[in-house]
């Protein structure tokens, strides 16, 4: 296989290797020795909104718990048949009233 071309040709000054080669200029220490690492305050707030959401779905499984339990207190109430007495009732169409304001 033949190239054709002009013979001689220096690269451009950015393709040359640089002398002392590539690590030249670089500190010789250790990885993670001293380093520091800057976060952006766009970064930060993404992780303080991340903590935020992650609290929010806690609260969200104990708020779960919670009508779960309710349901069950509900459903038991039912079937002893706690909604079906008197008071029970005049309380609830009481309340009715009061929230179609009649």
């Amino acid at each position: 296989m033949r190239i054709n071309g002009e013979a001689n040709v220096v690269p451009p000054r950015h393709d040359r290797a640089k002398p002392g080669g590539p690590d030249r200029g670089r500190s010789r220490r250790p990885l993670g020795a001293g380093d520091s690492v800057e976060i952006s305050s766009a970064a930060q707030k993404l992780q303080k909104e991340g903590k935020a959401a992650a609290g929010r779905t806690r609260t969200s499984s104990s708020e779960e718990r919670d009508l779960v339990k309710a349901k069950a207190e509900i459903q038991a109430k039912i079937a002893s048949g706690f909604y079906d007495r008197d008071e029970v009732v005049r309380e609830v169409a009481k309340k009715i009233l009061d929230l179609l304001g009649l």
